[in-house]
């Protein structure tokens, strides 16, 4: 299946956003996805384990 077609510098865009708006979502869900979590990893990420 061919799919050659232009996109504009605005459609460009908003795929891009599209595209980094899945990876959040999937970031999240490996994550564990609730605000506990969210905060673990977060911490994790600056303060070093001892």
């Amino acid at each position: 299946m061919n799919m050659d077609f232009q996109l504009n510098e605005e459609q460009k865009m908003l795929v891009d956003l599209a595209d980094r708006m899945l990876r959040d979502v999937r970031m999240f869900q490996i994550g564990g996805g609730t605000s506990q979590a969210q905060l673990n990893m977060i911490a994790r990420s600056i303060f070093p384990a001892r």
